[in-house]
């Protein structure tokens, strides 16, 4: 149920994101925000299934806490979709979703359930950050053009696109396996972890797409499948293995 929520979550707010980059007018020829509505709403009601199945059957379950994690990761979500922040369209932004979306869905269902954090749920979540932020950074690097002409400053834009899938996609991609071998290694999730290492196969495919030096739309659109894809496995694999080994 946790990462059913957390899966909902990003796609809610990625439908958010791509209908606040539409003008005013094609706005209203689009219903992203009702499927931001509906998709939002879903996630709440698998995390509404984790809290209920944490008190009951944990005494150290702290219900109160839910509200307080679920409306962060709204409100974070907001503020990188949504003007007049749309953090999405700065400099920096990436970095709040990985923190906001990536890293504050895993601290939330462990406290709602055990009551308190420990370092090692910290490095259980840097994963899913690592996907998160490679997730808009893939969406970004596909949408560069469109973000240029509406005036937007993400860091792809900064360090320019060829740049940024050339290297940044390799920097996270790295990013990504250090964080699941700074997981395991600490015992922060279950050695069967490591069955999110073939899932490097996706990460070779988006980069083997931003090195070329003219990419299509077929191209792209992979790509940010490939990204998405990833994201669920790290999203599940962290969702399973808390199952197999506790947090210490």
């Amino acid at each position: 149920m946790f990462a059913a929520a957390a899966v909902l979550l990003h796609a809610g707010f990625s439908l958010l994101s791509a209908y606040f980059r539409e003008t005013a007018a094609a706005r209203r020829q689009r219903c992203d925000f009702l499927l931001w509505t509906g998709v939002c709403t879903a996630s709440a009601c698998a995390a509404g299934v984790v809290l209920n199945r944490a008190v009951r059957h944990s005494g150290d379950a702290h219900p109160a806490l839910f509200p307080v994690f679920g409306i962060c990761a709204l409100i974070a979500g907001i503020l990188f979709a949504a003007p007049p922040a749309a953090l999405g369209r700065r400099i920096g932004g990436e970095f709040a979703a990985a923190v906001g979306l990536g890293m504050l869905p895993v601290l939330g269902a462990y406290i709602v359930q055990a009551g308190g954090l420990t370092r090692t749920v910290y490095l259980a979540s840097l994963p899913m950050a690592a996907a998160t932020g490679l997730w808009v950074w893939v969406e970004e690097l596909a949408a560069w053009r469109e973000d240029e002409a509406a005036g937007r400053r993400t860091t792809v834009l900064h360090f320019g696109p060829g740049r940024s899938g050339r290297y940044g996609v390799p920097a996270i991609a790295l990013v990504w396996a250090a964080a699941w071998a700074a997981a395991v290694a600490s015992k922060s999730v279950s050695p069967l972890a490591l069955a999110a290492l073939p899932s490097a196969g996706l990460l070779w495919q988006i980069a083997a797409v931003f090195r070329a030096e003219h990419i299509s739309a077929q191209a792209a659109g992979r790509a940010r499948f490939c990204a998405f894809a990833l994201h669920f496995a790290t999203c599940a694999i962290i969702a399973v293995s808390s199952l197999l080994t506790p947090f210490g």
